[in-house]
């Protein structure tokens, strides 16, 4: 029957989890009404009540609900004096922070340079810390070190949420489409009623080109959590591949309303509008993203892309400069092979500037990432038509035309 009476909580159940329990419980219902707001302010109020409340930290941090400034002015408000010793406190303000701002780290050496005084340095290898790291190796295209990290997590827990959200994306990145498939199979055997089960049957879709398939299951998703922001970007990428352009920017255009603090979709949007050839609309996007994120070196990129096709080319030099300044921190050798575009575009900038030796230089360090690529041998080869070093002109043509008999470009290169 009905309790009557106070309530009598056991010994080991704070009245501050209770509390934080409950706005917790309040914020996930005001967030499937639609009332963001009112569910931030819900997630805010539980960390205050109880600051170790791992519940709404991962709400606000995972749906970027926060600003910068918001986060800032929330972790110099939070009762940590109250509620917890120095070492307590020392370890929440790290992790929050790397629960906020994976981000923040572009300006870290690696991700060996976290620091914690030496008796907190074993929390270091905890899982919630490592699925933070291989987030940041994912935003650094690493996806060679995210899988490192995210396998070495799920060996210790196979259902780690959030080590799971990274490592999808990453096995798409990587081309692992069997891991991709038994690891959805096995989730939804598991967690039917998850919306990351058919998320990952979506990105197996998704990774082997059967697009139609991989939108099923995104819907499949959606309709159990119409606020998985992964599926909105999921189902603005699928459609992006096939140039159904207003579509994208549809999925994209929601992925933007339920993370309003995200540059991605931001980014992705004005890449669409770009490739439709809306370039005032496109750099309306990237700006907006570049308030967010100013220095992360995809955002920066994609900025000078459009300024390059706008005839900006010292504009252009700059952002890729800023870019690069951040990518030498997170590889100094060059190494990883989805940052060439940014050395081959800073080629481009260069020849446009007439900076021959320069252009050559970013062509052949992006040639080290992609070795014989013919597009990279080609642009060398005009750079050299440029110069009237006509030898080595021919030179590498050739060796592009070896790799793509038919190129058009290459061979009106060959005929000057």
């Amino acid at each position: 029957g009905m309790m009557s009476g106070p309530v009598q909580l056991p010994d080991d159940v704070a009245s501050t989890n209770v509390e934080s329990g409950l706005l917790v419980l309040e914020g996930k219902a005001n967030e499937s009404l639609g009332n963001v707001r009112d569910a931030v302010t819900c997630y805010k109020n539980a960390l205050m009540a109880d600051v170790f409340c791992e519940e709404a930290l991962e709400r606000l941090s995972s749906q970027h609900y926060l600003s910068a400034e918001e986060e800032d002015s929330l972790l110099s408000a939070l009762p940590f004096k109250k509620q917890c010793s120095i070492e307590e406190e020392e370890f929440l303000r790290f992790y929050i922070k790397l629960k906020f701002k994976p981000c923040h780290l572009h300006h870290q050496k690696s991700v060996a340079a976290l620091s914690l005084s030496t008796p907190l340095q074993p929390l270091l290898l905890s899982l919630d810390v490592q699925c933070c790291v291989a987030s940041w190796h994912l935003g650094n295209q690493d996806t060679r070190a995210c899988h490192r990290v995210c396998s070495a997590v799920l060996d210790q827990d196979p259902y780690h949420t959030g080590t799971l959200l990274v490592l999808m994306p990453c096995c798409v990145q990587e081309g692992r489409v069997e891991e991709l498939f038994s690891l959805g199979h096995q989730l939804v055997k598991q967690f039917p009623g998850s919306p990351l089960s058919w998320y990952a049957i979506a990105l197996y879709y998704f990774a082997v080109k059967r697009l139609q398939m991989a939108r099923k299951y995104l819907t499949k998703c959606l309709s159990l959590d119409p606020h998985f922001v992964p599926a909105h970007l999921a189902f603005g990428a699928s459609f992006a591949s096939e140039g159904e352009h207003d579509h994208a920017v549809a999925a994209y255009s929601n992925a933007s309303r339920l993370m309003r603090n995200s540059f991605w979709p931001l980014l992705y949007l004005g890449k669409e509008y770009f490739v439709t050839g809306s370039c005032s609309i496109s750099s309306r996007f990237m700006r907006s993203a570049q308030e967010l994120a100013p220095c992360d070196p995809s955002v920066l990129h994609e900025v000078a892309v459009v300024l390059y096709s706008a005839g900006e080319y010292e504009k252009a030099e700059k952002h890729i400069r800023k870019a690069l300044s951040v990518l030498k921190n997170v590889d100094p050798f060059v190494t990883i092979q989805a940052w060439e575009p940014v050395y081959f575009n800073m080629g481009h900038v260069y020849r446009k500037l007439r900076k021959f030796d320069l252009a050559l230089q970013f062509y052949q360090q992006s040639l080290q990432l992609c070795p014989n690529d013919p597009t990279i041998l080609s642009s060398i080869a005009f750079v050299h038509l440029l110069e009237e070093r006509y030898s080595l002109a021919v030179k590498y043509c050739k060796r592009s035309l070896s790799k793509r008999r038919e190129d058009q470009f290459t061979l009106l290169v060959l005929q000057k």
